[in-house]
């Protein structure tokens, strides 16, 4: 079956709105930002003895931490960065999540209806072909 060009237009349309509102509607928490101390981070020594690799686990206190820095020595962890601003997003996400839900089955109803439509315009101009057709074969069978 060969679709019209403007179907494939309104299938590339509902499919970019789709993408869209799933990747702006992935909820954030706010505040995720989150500062790790000197004192938190912990490191891993290994020792080999023979055919064995033996670990050990030294945490970092302030008296054996390398100065640094008090800017050095909390390290962020990144927090997400918003499209335009938290509140939009927020108002963004929900505009299309609703042309989503709403719009989109509604096209659909109207599409349905349309390509009925249409199919019916196109069966009744067949059978008037068809009918033409038969009056003109008829026309020259009996002359």
């Amino acid at each position: 079956m060969k679709f019209p060009p403007h179907l494939k237009a309104i299938n590339v349309v509902a499919a970019c709105l789709t993408a869209a509102s799933i990747a702006i509607a992935v909820p954030v928490p706010s505040g995720l930002s989150q500062t790790i101390q000197a004192e938190d981070i912990e490191h891993l020594s290994c020792t080999k003895q023979g055919q064995k690799l033996i670990c050990d686990i030294e945490t970092m206190d302030s008296q054996t931490a390398p100065s640094r820095s008090p800017s050095e020595q909390q390290l962020s962890v990144p927090t997400r960065t918003y499209l335009l601003s938290p509140n939009l997003d927020e108002k963004l996400a929900n505009i299309l999540l609703g042309i989503s839900f709403i719009g989109l089955p509604v096209g659909l109803i109207l599409l349905i209806l349309w390509f009925d439509k249409h199919a019916a315009e196109q069966d009744s101009q067949l059978q008037s072909q068809i009918e033409a057709l038969e009056r003109i074969w008829n026309q020259t069978s009996q002359s």
